[in-house]
């Protein structure tokens, strides 16, 4: 059985022979329709948590709360520990776990309230809070040597424990859907493990609600959703249907979409090949109520939450990605009112790249938007004013996302009021930017 320290330990070595071999690292990539924003942190920093307004990590022997350039101390070991992982277990507390003693700790983030230790669970690797009540733990407690894995329910109240299931192989990572379900990225006990060993098991939330008390689930109690991932360090779930997971064998981050339909699929979310880092943990930090049908998708509007990644090369780099949806904009080049007898342009930002996408001009003041369809998984928000437009023209769209439409304003006895948009389809998304008004005068 491979310990979780030996197993970054490897990525770090894997990493390190990486810079050895290549003169350059090249830089992730992430897929089109997010934007993206970087906070440095100590070297050392692990077992990150984005809380919004202040970040956590921990650093060997402390776990740190950081806001700006003030930091404190939350949980402090007299020795070095291996940490396993840190979530949020209530609006003011965390639940921290480490590996080396086993140790699960309730941590205020009141100064004035103390951290205390609900109990032990051997081996822990990963958890996600179930309810507000209980969190699930997925831990080795057999030792290496065991050949299942357990996932422990813990009260977060008074400690107490309950076993929820068996599952054979090494640690697995887990995470709680919006409606209950649990899911769990199975895990092969050996180094490297077998090509295409992990699957994505779901455990709907009657079944998990039935394994408290005497009972415990097994495999057959789970739904398996998807097949073939190499490797899962990391699970996370996006509240609408939707698993991000970190694929360390071929250093990658995937999405399974749709986990609730028919047939899940697979992408690569972000490739981290030839990078000078590694996604070694994940976050999904949800937002308030979604406007407009919105999801957690490409080229959507803001405001629907955000995946956290933290990155690493396990040496001198640490550091949080903050992903959230990007939608693209069309703007004019003379403005918003474009004089007679004017050439100008309608410039389309943070479209697709390297594709062809359309501009299209309606009559009327855009004022609302409505869903025009799907395509993919997400809703395609459109102008009403443009159910019936009088131009559709194709724009080859570069690979900084931008296109271009040249135009000619002849001039109008009365100003013409437009509304103007684009549409594109990247071929495992699409988007359109947000309408815009125009005036011809």
């Amino acid at each position: 059985m491979t310990t979780v320290k030996n197993h970054l330990l490897r990525i770090a070595l894997s990493a390190a022979l990486a810079g050895v071999l290549t003169a350059t690292a090249s830089p992730q990539t992430i897929e089109q329709g997010y934007a993206s924003k970087l906070t440095d942190l100590p070297s050392n920093a692990s077992q990150t948590l984005d809380l919004g307004a202040a970040t956590v990590y921990f650093t060997g022997t402390d776990l740190v709360l950081a806001q700006g350039t003030t930091t404190r101390s939350l949980l402090q070991f007299p020795k070095s520990v291996f940490g396993s992982f840190t979530i949020r277990a209530a609006a003011g507390a965390l639940l921290f776990g480490e590996s080396t003693d086993g140790g699960i700790w309730w941590v205020p983030l009141d100064a004035a309230n103390k951290p205390r230790q609900l109990g032990t669970i051997k081996l822990n690797y990963s958890a996600a809070l179930y309810n507000r009540r209980w969190a699930i733990v997925s831990g080795k407690t057999g030792g290496f040597a065991a050949k299942d894995n357990d996932l422990i329910a813990i009260d977060l109240t008074n400690g107490t424990q309950d076993q929820i299931a068996v599952l054979p192989g090494a640690s697995g990572p887990i995470t709680v859907g919006r409606n209950g379900d649990l899911y769990y990225a199975t895990a092969s006990a050996s180094f490297p493990p077998p090509k295409g060993f992990s699957d994505i098991v779901k455990f709907p939330a009657a079944r998990v609600r039935s394994a408290f008390g005497a009972t415990h689930l097994g495999m057959s109690d789970g739904v398996v959703l998807y097949q073939g991932i190499d490797a899962a360090g990391s699970l996370v779930s996006d509240r609408d249907g939707d698993l991000f997971l970190t694929d360390w064998v071929n250093d990658n981050i995937v999405e399974i979409s749709d986990v609730d339909g028919k047939a899940p699929r697979a992408s690569t979310l972000a490739s981290y090949t030839g990078s000078s880092v590694s996604a070694s943990g994940l976050q999904f930090v949800p937002s308030a109520a979604n406007r407009y049908d919105q999801q957690f998708e490409p080229f959507q509007r803001s405001g629907t939450g955000r995946l956290v990644v933290h990155e690493s090369d396990f040496t001198s780099i640490s550091r949080l990605r903050k992903l959230s949806p990007r939608r693209a904009h069309i703007e004019g080049s003379k403005g918003n009112k474009i004089p007679k007898a004017t050439a100008f342009d309608l410039i389309v930002k943070n479209g697709m790249t390297s594709g062809t996408g359309f501009v299209l001009v309606g009559m009327g003041q855009s004022s609302s938007e409505a869903i025009l369809h799907r395509p993919f998984e997400a809703p395609i928000l459109w102008s009403k004013m443009l159910l019936q437009p009088i131009l559709i023209a194709p724009v080859a769209f570069d690979s900084k996302g931008e296109a271009t439409l040249g135009l000619y304003n002849p001039g109008f006895s009365n100003p013409l009021s437009l509304t103007t948009q684009s549409y594109f389809e990247t071929g495992v998304s699409a988007g359109s930017s947000e309408p815009t008004n125009l005036v011809l005068q």
